[in-house]
């Protein structure tokens, strides 16, 4: 787990590779090599010996690698090479550059991990990255008349610029739908991402994007299944988490689990306990506020696997932590679970390095109750139109909560998307200000793609509307928003996520299962049910779902709220040019009347607005 960054034209490096310094603290090394300068910031998790620092160049000088990330199936492609290979070192950095060597842009189907690269091999002028398929590690880039530049995050690549990009005004539309901005965008124009699942390469002054690792080709039909039995089934998904598990505790470093007393973290404490002979460090967060609190379960986890476990109590300052976020996300972002991963791993550093979490569960295995809901919306389709109206009227009469409730808010989401295209309705769940709304608040609105409604709509056909909120939510949600805090809060702090659930062989698998594995009679997760039933404690195979969740109802009105005044302010508005105040004072006088739940839209306004202050992006 590391910070990257590599410049095709000549400037000074010192500052970028400082910018991204908290990634890698333990040593920071900068080539000079051909005409490519490279710089990598290592945070040192296997191989602590000097010679595994990067950038790696190969013994002949052809080749030289930054990487990020965990390659987990490094020993045995290692074993695969030594034939044709010696190697100086125990990293999985080597194995990388010498895969690359031996197979070419074919070594991406035999790695299995998380990761972002850059190989340079300046006998060909050719630059080849790529990253990984889910979209856990981050890739940004700019490229302009043969120019290129990389790097872990945007705030590096700023520091190589003669001077700050303008605002994009399309992904600034797509941020306010969703509070994140999808690949490829970024909101600084003719700055990028990197798609999950994509290479991208330079020759000689041209640049080639394109995908490696496709999840459709996974996720096509359910009759796919090659099982006999469920029996069957379930032995395969054993025997792949067990892999996933296993792979991801190789470690040299001091190693634990994130422990919320859910189904899923307590899944892979299960693995986790099952690959080890001593006993595991566990941490669990915890709150003042009754609702979010998860303490209890997870203690009643920890005690049935005998851990070593930690309670982490947060009571964050919120304002003061607002500008940090922004600062390490080098844009806004919405989710205000940021701030708990945020602190969760600042205070877990004191105790391990790397811990396995339990995120993208629901994704893989069908956990949201969105997905639920949009399995009940297809029997409301044959229903007369006049009957839907009536239902999305009647929907408005139902009360609102602005302290954490959702079940309300869920119920009147639901009956006002009625009428709506599939497409639509899954969109409006996920997304936060629609495109009428942006049509009424911004001042200069933009017609902008929606990744999430094109993907449902583009994806295929004979998938049920379960696997086709979890197919688009693994192309979107999961990649540009969970794993994005996931990455950037952790390594703000020097730290390492590992997520055994994401192991592309889970998601593959997962990819043959049909409605009745994931959601049956209104229980989620039937499958992974069926695999725990014996292996976990009974109080937490029937647990609802809670969700990691901080009180952002409550903190708007309090903490927060001396912040909303200032930031959201019709001085600061007109100012800034971008919203008409209007909507805005309405949106604002709406949450504190209760008629709408709206923390976590002005939660995501409040952020743009210290990220224009921190950032200044020139606009139009």
């Amino acid at each position: 787990m590391c910070g990257i960054l590599g410049a095709n034209f000549e400037v000074d490096f010192t500052a970028a590779a400082a910018a991204q310094h908290h990634r890698g603290p333990d040593h920071t090394g900068i080539l000079h090599f051909g005409p490519f300068t490279l710089a990598h910031n290592r945070l040192s998790i296997i191989d602590l010996n000097e010679s595994a620092n990067q950038p790696f160049v190969s013994e002949d000088g052809r080749y030289a690698i930054v990487f990020n990330g965990e390659i987990y199936n490094f020993q045995s492609l290692k074993k695969e090479l030594e034939p044709q290979h010696e190697f100086r070192t125990h990293s999985d950095t080597e194995v990388l550059l010498k895969a690359y060597i031996t197979y070419g842009e074919a070594c991406l189907d035999k790695l299995q991990g998380m990761f972002a690269f850059a190989i340079y091999d300046r006998q060909e002028d050719h630059l080849f990255c790529a990253r990984d398929r889910l979209g856990v590690k981050p890739f940004v880039y700019v490229f302009k008349e043969g120019k290129m530049a990389f790097a872990s995050e945007i705030k590096a690549i700023l520091a190589l610029l003669p001077q700050r990009p303008g605002l994009n005004s399309i992904a600034l539309s797509q941020y306010l739908t969703y509070l994140y901005v999808p690949a490829p965008l970024t909101l600084f124009e003719g700055i990028y991402k990197l798609l999950p699942g994509h290479s991208l390469t330079l020759h000689r002054g041209k640049m080639t994007i394109k995908p490696y690792w496709q999840l459709r080709e996974f996720w096509q039909h359910p009759a796919t299944v090659s099982f006999d039995t469920q029996a069957d089934q379930l032995r395969a998904l054993d025997q792949c988490l067990n892999d996933a598990v296993a792979k991801r505790m190789i470690s040299d470093v001091p190693l634990g689990a994130f422990l919320s007393g859910g189904l899923d973290s307590s899944t892979i404490l299960y693995y986790m306990h099952q690959n080890s002979s001593h006993s595991i460090s566990t941490f669990t967060l915890g709150f003042n506020e009754g609702r979010y609190d998860e303490r209890k379960d997870a203690q009643i986890v920890a005690k049935y696997f005998k851990t070593n476990h930690h309670e982490i109590l947060i009571e964050p300052n919120v304002a003061e932590l607002l500008p940090k976020l922004v600062h390490h996300f080098d844009e806004p972002f919405g989710n205000p679970t940021a701030l708990l991963i945020y602190e969760l791993t600042r205070q877990t550093k004191a105790h391990v390095t790397v811990a396995l979490a339990g995120d993208a569960g629901d994704e893989v295995f069908g956990g949201y109750p969105r997905y639920h809901g949009m399995q009940v919306a297809q029997q409301f389709e044959g229903i007369p139109g006049v009957l839907k109206s009536a239902l999305k009227w009647g929907s408005q009469l139902l009360p609102v909560n602005t302290s954490g409730a959702h079940q309300w808010r869920r119920a009147k989401e639901f009956l006002g998307s009625l009428s709506m295209t599939p497409a639509q309705r899954y969109e409006s769940w996920v997304g936060y200000f629609s495109e009428p709304e942006l049509a009424r608040m911004l001042t200069h609105p933009v017609a902008y793609p929606h990744p999430v409604r094109d993907l449902w709509e583009a994806a295929p056909a004979a998938l049920d509307p379960v696997a086709k909120a979890a197919y688009v939510d693994l192309q979107t949600f999961l990649p540009y928003n969970l794993m994005a805090y996931g990455d950037t809060m952790s390594m703000a702090n020097a730290f390492e996520v590992r997520f055994p659930f994401l192991d592309h062989q889970v998601v593959e698998l997962m990819g043959q299962g049909s409605a009745r594995d994931r959601i049956r009679n209104g229980q989620t997760k039937i499958l992974l049910r069926k695999l725990m039933q014996d292996r976990l404690p009974p109080e937490i195979m029937a647990k609802p779902k809670l969700g990691l969740n901080p009180p952002m109802g409550i903190w708007i009105k309090t903490a927060l709220a001396p912040l909303l005044a200032d930031y959201l302010s019709e001085a600061t508005l007109k100012r800034r040019g971008l919203f008409h105040p209007e909507p805005i004072r309405q949106l604002i006088a709406d949450h504190h009347a209760n008629r709408r739940d709206a923390s976590v839209p002005l939660w995501g306004l409040m952020m743009l607005e210290e990220w224009m202050r921190q950032y200044e992006p020139v606009t139009k």
